[in-house]
């Protein structure tokens, strides 16, 4: 699920917490940031990623509260880096760089390589559930994101009789996914906000599986 506030986005990712930040982070705003923090570990959970990207100006106090962060709870990791990183002083800019941020969204989301050994995909799927609506024919349904990557995407609560006859080869269309941060980070650039794809494979009932049709097939 997402949240919005005038300061941050938040949306889930299996296990993760994604927190897109878009105030400054200073002063009192960087105070806020690290309560919000220690009560989001406090509840139990174990992994947050804080998406800089889009922050405004930060100083050394705030700097200092993401390494205060990083150091008190494991799961803390920084994605990305601030719009205004040419204008920030060379302190702040060293201390974020020693945390290490990943530099999207994927990065930070997927699993470790020698976790998926056997996974022959280019890109790593990452689990999530969001509602989009698939186009074809002049027909139009709502369904479940169920896991995504730059590839492809796992649709579910498709209804059987939705595809006439074979599934795989179907073409159709797939909007929505610009409601959600990794998938506003997929669709970036292309012209349309429909994602053209084709089904293939039907892995249980009411799924399908599907392929970006600008994306090559799996080696």
């Amino acid at each position: 699920m997402t949240w919005r506030s005038a300061e941050i986005e938040s949306c889930r990712y299996g296990s993760s917490a994604l927190w897109i930040l878009r105030d400054e982070l200073a002063g009192s705003g960087a105070r806020r940031l690290a309560k919000r923090a220690d009560l989001f570990f406090r509840s139990g959970e174990t992994s947050l990623l804080l998406d800089l990207r889009q922050t405004g100006p930060i100083d050394s106090a705030g700097a200092g509260v993401l390494r205060a962060c990083r150091e008190a709870h494991s799961g803390f990791h920084t994605v990305g880096r601030p719009r205004s990183w040419a204008e920030l002083p060379v302190g702040v800019r060293r201390t974020l760089l020693m945390l290490d941020p990943a530099p999207d969204i994927e990065t930070a989301l997927a699993p470790p390589r020698d976790a998926v050994a056997d996974e022959r995909r280019r890109h790593p799927r990452i689990g999530l559930q969001l509602p989009v609506e698939l186009f074809t024919g002049g027909r139009a349904i709502q369904v479940t994101l169920k896991d995504l990557s730059r590839g492809g995407a796992l649709l579910a609560m498709v209804p059987d009789d939705w595809f006439d006859g074979e599934v795989a080869g179907r073409t159709f269309g797939i909007f929505g996914l610009a409601e959600d941060p990794f998938g506003r980070e997929i669709c970036a650039g292309r012209s349309s906000v429909v994602m053209s794809a084709v089904a293939v494979r039907a892995p249980a009932a009411g799924q399908i599986g599907a392929r970006f049709t600008d994306s090559p097939p799996p080696i």
